[in-house]
């Protein structure tokens, strides 16, 4: 039997695996050291979302800086009426004396 194992996590997004890490982990050491690797793990994971995020945001500005100058006009949207108030103005009620 082997004292071993490997830990894999998967980034999905959209169902596309953006990432996979990998660690293997000593079954057999003490449970501070299982402790500090699962908290590298989840340190690796967070970094590797915070570029996943940073990447897509940059996608983003990217694609944002070639439609620049081909907004549409106000008009093509159409305009929709609510029913909701805001907060402001339910506070604005008049008083009777």
């Amino acid at each position: 039997m082997t004292n071993n194992a490997d830990i894999n996590v998967e980034i999905i997004k959209n169902h596309n695996i953006k990432k996979t890490i990998t660690q293997s982990i000593n079954l057999t050491s003490s449970f501070d050291d299982f402790v500090n690797n699962i908290r590298t793990i989840q340190e690796n994971v967070n970094a590797e979302l915070t570029k996943i995020v940073e990447q897509e945001k940059l996608e983003i500005t990217l694609q944002d800086e070639d439609i620049q100058g081909l907004e549409d006009s106000d008009e093509d949207f159409p305009s929709y009426t609510t029913k909701r108030k805001l907060a402001s103005k339910k506070s604005k009620k008049k008083i009777k004396k």
